[in-house]
């Protein structure tokens, strides 16, 4: 089976003796020497144009000059594909920028330009600019293959224990107490000077790496305890300072604090007693009759209401509401209608 030519946007392509034949790569050449490359297409407009100069005399100099060829191209009334130079270097080994183009003719309208290839051309070496679908097929597996790594690796970081299930801590590790005694031994603030000591932190990571390096290889290197012990000391640490409260100073590799930790604390302190004086002073403009008035009304106790169903003194009756002051209302009897009484004889004689 014969072997397949590599894709064109993956060959580079040069001659030394063209290049040396034409006396280098320029203006008036560059299309001269392209002409011979892989990318060229003898079909094309300038495929045509450069055997009719070869053929009639009278046509030569087209060959010998860049602008008077790319002006016979675009005079072509017919379109069709064509190659045109697009960007020129700015430097004499800069980098030349050639368009494969196909040009469409139509009566009354403008030419409409299609772009089907790019080329580079640098030096004597001549390349093929990818296409945009060719790019986005690359990056994509680049970011599968990435990501198919990362899975990998952590399936591999996972231990499953009957008891604890999956974890990524070693079951022999113990970080609770391990962190809880590198809290209490690193507790010591850094408040005493601007900056931290370089000698306590070089100490602090050789000790640190030497104890990742035995664990590490006790447990097979899935978990680094001391430096995850470290961190968690760091955190309790300096977890009350800010930035914005103690600024830095200096240029990088030699950085300082503005102020000690101390100083930082006085200014916190003496703001906040500033602002408890200014309060004390906006309750002194209150004048001294209306804050007594204010404190009597506020701490009198109401007066109780009576309660439902009690009368007012000894006579009363369920049901009944004393009246103001304790006073009793007096209510007036009405008198019913008297039920029938038999009349006397005396009364029905005389009736009589």
């Amino acid at each position: 089976m014969a072997q397949k030519d590599p894709p064109l946007d993956e060959t580079a392509w040069f001659s030394e003796d063209y290049a040396r034949f034409y006396g280098g790569i320029n203006t008036n050449t560059v299309h001269v020497y392209f002409y011979h490359s892989t990318f060229f297409d003898l079909s094309s407009l300038n495929g045509t144009l450069w055997s009719q100069a070869n053929r009639h005399m009278d046509q030569r100099y087209l060959l010998e000059s860049r602008k008077a060829f790319e002006d016979a191209v675009k005079a072509v009334q017919s379109g069709g594909t064509q190659f045109l130079i697009v960007g020129e270097p700015e430097t004499e080994d800069g980098t030349w920028v050639m368009q494969k183009q196909l040009r469409t003719v139509q009566r009354g309208l403008p030419d409409t330009i299609e772009v089907l290839g790019t080329y580079f051309i640098i030096g004597i070496q001549i390349f093929m600019a990818p296409s945009v679908g060719d790019v986005l097929a690359a990056k994509t597996l680049n970011i599968t293959n990435l990501m198919s790594s990362f899975f990998t690796l952590a399936s591999s970081l996972s231990l499953f224990t009957p008891a604890t299930g999956h974890t990524y801590f070693h079951p022999s590790l113990k970080p609770s107490t391990d962190a809880k005694k590198l809290a209490i031994a690193g507790g010591v603030s850094r408040a005493t000077t601007p900056g931290r000591d370089a000698t306590q932190d070089n100490a602090s990571v050789a000790h640190t790496s030497t104890g990742a390096a035995s664990n590490s290889s006790a447990i097979g290197g899935t978990f680094i305890e001391p430096l995850f012990l470290n961190s968690l000391a760091l955190s309790a640490r300096y977890a009350t300072e800010y930035a914005d409260e103690n600024p830095l100073q200096g240029e990088p590799g030699a950085f300082v604090f503005s102020s000690t930790n101390e100083r930082v604390a006085a200014l916190n302190e003496a703001a906040a007693q500033a602002a408890l004086k200014a309060q004390s002073a906006a309750v002194a403009v209150v004048p001294v009759h209306q804050r007594e008035r204010e404190s009597a009304v506020s701490t009198a106790a109401p007066t109780p209401k009576p309660a439902v169903g009690e009368g007012s003194g000894s006579g009363g009756r369920k049901g009944s509401k004393g009246g103001v002051d304790g006073a009793r209302v007096k209510r007036r009897k009405s008198k019913g209608l008297a039920s029938p009484v038999t009349p006397k004889e005396g009364t029905a004689q005389g009736m009589k």
